[in-house]
């Protein structure tokens, strides 16, 4: 595959469509969809029912109902907590289990190399889902994240680098592509949060009220949460949205440059608060500042979060490990574990100020480094 061509060259921006707009900028076929999430279980269910799919556990819960409900089996491979990358020993155990499909994501929009999971998952009935959700306008190398694979997915939901609703499927598989389209919008689409998702929210909550209370033990709090969790994906995306990825996606570069400045004033602004950010190379277009706070354990994460958004400052400390939701913490993943209860992310989305951030950048030192002075009596 070529790297994405963004050339004003003939035709102009304004007179493609979306889906021709985001193939030209990719350089691969696209095909637009209400959700990314309904895409995978659209392609799964369709052409590979029953085969098992190796994931990271720290995933949108989305991924996995996604999975779960086109038929197939999550197959769940660990990473390293300090860059969120799986390591290649973790896809050939998956592989040597019986995994034929991988499904690799570029968490928090910093850009993974598919070379290992490629080499790993090649042959007759293998797929590589090259999964982009949280890293439009990434590149890796000289190509964009979601082009290093069998199938490329591209998300312009909610707080996402381009937020004007729905998802793109990129590939050169022509049946697959019609695929798409004759499934891009569900029957049953809505606008509206499905009663299912706002059930699995407030067990969510309470389920993690007692993780932050009883630690690990209370991970079997989070089994089955996922059931009937499907219906959750089927919200149609905004009318407009075409129209606003072909008035926004050729700006992709500049918002990858303002969201990189954003990213790396937080950086700067709490240097000496214990934070460690990951790294952002040169191509990554980050979704969100994200930081570790190494060794801390669930209370210490869910009590710091609790005073940094008292000061007013939005912070999220997404994700939970995804294998909870099957297995109730019968299988231990100890790097995804440890990433999931140590991380923080702060807000660079296009809402988000540099003004804003260096008005909250104090508080939220303020608030790391009072628990560091405690932690270190």
């Amino acid at each position: 595959m070529q790297k994405g061509n963004c050339s004003d060259s003939s035709p102009r921006h304004s007179e493609l469509t979306a889906e021709e707009l985001i193939s030209q900028t990719f350089d691969l076929p696209a095909a637009f969809m209400d959700r990314a999430s309904l895409a995978i279980k659209v392609i799964l269910q369709d052409r590979f029912q029953g085969a098992t799919v190796a994931l990271s556990p720290i995933v949108c819960q989305d991924v996995i109902s996604a999975v779960i409900s086109a038929g197939c089996k999550p197959l769940f491979v660990d990473l390293d907590p300090s860059t969120t990358e799986v390591l290649a020993s973790e896809w050939e155990r998956a592989r040597d289990d019986g995994a034929t499909i991988a499904i690799v994501v570029h968490l928090f929009g910093l850009g993974r190399s598919l070379t290992d999971v490629n080499r790993v998952f090649t042959g007759e009935g293998c797929l590589v889902i090259d999964d982009a959700a949280q890293a439009v306008g990434t590149k890796v190398g000289n190509q964009y994240a979601g082009t290093c694979g069998d199938v490329g997915l591209l998300s312009f939901g909610y707080s996402k680098q381009l937020p004007m609703g729905g998802a793109s499927v990129l590939t050169r598989d022509d049946a697959l592509r019609n695929l798409i389209w004759q499934n891009r919008v569900s029957a049953t689409a809505t606008n509206e949060v499905a009663p299912q998702g706002e059930e699995f929210r407030t067990k969510l909550d309470h389920a993690r009220g007692q993780l932050a209370q009883w630690g690990r033990q209370a991970a079997s709090e989070f089994r089955g949460l996922l059931e009937n969790y499907e219906e959750s994906l089927k919200v149609a995306a905004p009318a407009n949205a075409a129209q606003l990825i072909t008035e926004s996606l050729p700006q992709l570069g500049m918002s990858r440059d303002e969201r990189v400045r954003k990213f790396l004033l937080w950086k700067r602004l709490l240097t000496g608060s214990g934070a460690e950010f990951f790294e952002s190379p040169d191509g990554t277009n980050p979704w969100r500042a994200v930081f570790r706070l190494p060794g801390i354990g669930w209370e210490d994460q869910a009590t710091l979060a609790d005073e940094i958004r008292s000061t007013g400052v939005p912070l999220s400390t997404w994700y939970l490990p995804g294998h909870w939701f099957l297995d109730g913490g019968e299988t231990v993943m100890e790097g995804a574990e440890q990433l999931s209860r140590e991380v923080f992310q702060l807000w660079i989305d296009e809402g988000t100020t540099e003004r804003q951030i260096r008005g909250w950048a104090p508080s939220v030192k303020k608030v790391l480094q009072s628990f560091a002075r405690r932690r270190a009596t």
